[in-house]
């Protein structure tokens, strides 16, 4: 016997459905079912001071959960956390959060509490789709590492697809994995 129910279906992806039902890789008719209402929710890194928001509010339920009172954010940390990109989205700065948490040794997170993170002391960020921003120990980076990663945050920053690293770079495309393979 049939059983009347009022519910509504939430659904989230991080892929273009619109492209997938193009390409009939997705069902038109789930597509048209699903799609009553669309938000569209930035990735963090493009979230600007939201980061802070969410770090503290993360901050928080970690500091009540392992009964560490009194936690804070230090400004070097929070700066770090601003510029990162957040490859791992909320979950990732969550995981980091409580991370920091557990092994502080104060009552303050500080940029070091973040090392497991950190890529060699550099801290890269792709903002939006058309900047890079790197800051870069001047001490331990010579010019052809940071040729390098820069080539290869360009090349990540377009898909991966080599020939038009090397056009925009403006290089040939076996100077480009030369560089690459440094």
């Amino acid at each position: 016997q049939d059983i009347s129910i009022k519910a509504r279906i939430i659904a989230a992806t991080n892929r273009n459905l619109e492209k997938l039902v193009d390409q009939k890789l997705f069902r038109d008719d789930l597509y048209h079912r699903l799609n009553v209402i669309t938000i569209k929710i930035p990735p963090l890194r493009e979230r600007g001071k939201d980061i802070i928001t969410l770090a503290e509010h993360f901050l928080s339920e970690s500091a009540k959960k392992f009964n560490r009172e009194n936690f804070k954010i230090d400004r070097e940390a929070k700066e770090f956390l601003l510029n990162y990109s957040w490859p791992g989205n909320v979950r990732e700065l969550k995981n980091a959060i409580e991370r920091g948490v557990l092994l502080a040794e104060g009552n303050s997170l500080m940029l070091k509490d973040f090392v497991s993170i950190q890529k060699n002391r550099t801290s890269i960020r792709a903002e939006r789709t058309d900047k890079i921003m790197m800051e870069l120990d001047f001490a331990g980076n010579d010019l052809e590492s940071v040729t390098k990663i820069y080539a290869q945050e360009v090349l990540a920053k377009l898909d991966n697809n080599k020939t038009k690293t090397a056009k925009l770079l403006g290089i040939s495309r076996p100077k480009l994995d030369k560089l690459l393979k440094q």
